[in-house]
This record gives C-alpha cells, sequence and structure tokens, in this order.
C-alpha cells in the first residue's frame, strides 16, 4: 500500500488499484497520533494546561490507512496520578475525540513519552524493560 497527500485529500494505492479520496486538511493516521502527542506534549513544556471546551488541535483521520474519520480534535485533559511498585507519577493527558472512533486518552510521562494509551477494549503500554525490535534482529542472526 502507499499513498500520497494532494491538495483535495489524498490518493491511496493498493493491489494496482488507485482510490481517491477527498479530505480535509490537515490529515494524519492513527499510529501517527503516538508520535503527536509527545511533541504536543514537549511544544507545551512544563506549562500546565488546564481542560477547556477548545481543542488543542483539529483534523481528519485516516484509520489503519484505509477509513477516513473527519472532525477529529485533542484536548488537554486532568492530569492522572499514578502509583507503580510504590513510586507515585503524574501523567499528562490528552483525549482525542471525533467521528467513527471511541475517544482515545493518551497519558505521558514527566520526559514527555506516551507511556499510556487505551481506548474501549484496547491499550498500549510503554514497557522500558523490553528488548529493542533492532536488537532482536541482530540476535536471530547468531
Amino acid at each position: 500500500m502507499s499513498g500520497e497527500a494532494t491538495k483535495d485529500g489524498l490518493v491511496l494505492r493498493y493491489a494496482g488499484r488507485e482510490r481517491k479520496v477527498k479530505a480535509p486538511s490537515p490529515i494524519t493516521c492513527d499510529w501517527a497520533i503516538f508520535d503527536l502527542v509527545q511533541r504536543l506534549s514537549q511544544k507545551l513544556g512544563g506549562q500546565l494546561v488546564r481542560p477547556e471546551p477548545k481543542p488543542l488541535l483539529e483534523f481528519a483521520l485516516l484509520e489503519d490507512l484505509e477509513f477516513l474519520r473527519t472532525e477529529h480534535r485533542i484536548f488537554a485533559s486532568e492530569p492522572l496520578d499514578v502509583e507503580v511498585d510504590g513510586r507515585k507519577f503524574r501523567c499528562r493527558r490528552f483525549v482525542q475525540f471525533g467521528s467513527g472512533i471511541l475517544p482515545w486518552t493518551y497519558c505521558l510521562d514527566e520526559n514527555h513519552r506516551l507511556v499510556l494509551a487505551y481506548s474501549g477494549m484496547r491499550a498500549y503500554l510503554y514497557d522500558p524493560t523490553a528488548k529493542s525490535v533492532l536488537s532482536l534482529k541482530g540476535e536471530r542472526g547468531s
């Protein structure tokens, strides 16, 4: 699968077929949101962001690089206090709402790393002790 952004939307190519999709700008895909919230947190720095009815970002979402979801917004949310192994953390939170998906919540640590993302029955958790995919590739060939 490949594609490109145009002034009118997107051109998606798969298995020799081409599909044109009209889409508003800006547009992103769901996996890019993981990077987006970390950059947004870095941009805000230590600044305390109070939840407001005004979104920090508005965009269209190309879910799974296939389904266009419009009117997506990311808002600041109240910080989340958590305790893990007796250590307390305060996570910065962002919440994503938009057509065609359940709301997503993104929790970031004080270093602006995404440590938890969850929505409905799906969650992604950062594990700093996990082996890198790159290091695993090297081990397989040994």
